[in-house]
């Protein structure tokens, strides 16, 4: 289930480059924080 929220926020499931200096690439996608507290 973990891999799922993963690729969400970052659009793929290897090699994902969400995290960047200064921050992150973008935004979380709404609705996601609702998925992973369900």
């Amino acid at each position: 289930k973990m891999f799922e929220f993963y690729e969400r926020v970052s659009g793929a499931r290897m090699h994902a480059a969400y995290i960047r200096p200064g921050g992150v690439h973008q935004d979380l996608p709404l609705g996601l924080m609702d998925d992973i507290y369900q």
